[in-house]
C-alpha cells in the first residue's frame, strides 16, 4: 500500500500515520524529519540541505525527489510507504509520479487529506511544543484541530487515476481512520 497523507500542521497526520503503520506494517516517511535528521547527523546531504534550511528556503524539487527515491528503495519500504509532507508542489507531484512509475515500477494507491478547521489548527498548534534535542512533539491541552489545504490541483496531480479520500482530522482517531481506511479497502469498487 503506497499512500500520501495531506493536511496542515496540526491536522493529525502523525496520529493517523500511527494507525496506518500498525495496520499495513509500512514505514512513514516524513520529509521534514528526514531533512532534520540528515542535518543533525552532519552528512554530505545534511550539509547540502542545511544551506537551504538556514536561509528559510525550500529544498529544491530535484534534490527532494532524489532523497525520496533513495528512501523508497530501502528494504522496509518494499511493501509500501506513507508519505507525509511530500509532495508539496505540482512539480514535486509530477516528478514523484514519474519516478514511481518509470524508475521504481510502483504507483500511489491512495491520497488522504485530513480536513480540520482553521480554529482547531490554531488551538492545536498554540499548545504544541517541540523538544530541541530530539524533535519530539508535545501538546499540553486536551483540545486539538486544523485547516489549510494543499491545492486541489496538487492533490489530484499525484496520480490522476489514484484514489483520493478526504476525512475529518478532528474526529477521534478510530472514527477518522475507519472513514479513510474504507476508502482504499481492497473490497471497495473504484
Amino acid at each position: 500500500m503506497n499512500l500520501i497523507l495531506f493536511g496542515a500542521p496540526g491536522a493529525g497526520k502523525g496520529t493517523q500515520t500511527g494507525s496506518l503503520i500498525e495496520t499495513y506494517h509500512i514505514p512513514a516517511i516524513a520529509t521534514g524529519d528526514m531533512l532534520r535528521a540528515q542535518r543533525r547527523a552532519g552528512t554530505a546531504l545534511g550539509e547540502q540541505v542545511k544551506s537551504y534550511m538556514d536561509r528559510g528556503e525550500l529544498v529544491p524539487d530535484a534534490l527532494m525527489i532524489d532523497i525520496i527515491k533513495d528512501r523508497l528503495q530501502k528494504p522496509d519500504a518494499k511493501n509500501g510507504f506513507i508519505l507525509d509532507g511530500f509532495p508539496r508542489t505540482v512539480a514535486q507531484a509530477e516528478a514523484l509520479d514519474a519516478t514511481l512509475d518509470t524508475q521504481l515500477g510502483r504507483r500511489v494507491d491512495a491520497v488522504i487529506y485530513l480536513r480540520v478547521s482553521r480554529q482547531v489548527l490554531i488551538d492545536r498548534l498554540s499548545h504544541r511544543y517541540s523538544c530541541r534535542t530530539c524533535d519530539a512533539v508535545y501538546n499540553f491541552t486536551p483540545k486539538q484541530s486544523t485547516t489549510s489545504r494543499p491545492s486541489r490541483h496538487s492533490r489530484r496531480r499525484v496520480a490522476p487515476s489514484t484514489a483520493a479520500s478526504s476525512t475529518s482530522g478532528r474526529t477521534t482517531v478510530p472514527r477518522s481512520w475507519r472513514t479513510a481506511s474504507t476508502f482504499f479497502s481492497p473490497t471497495r469498487r473504484r
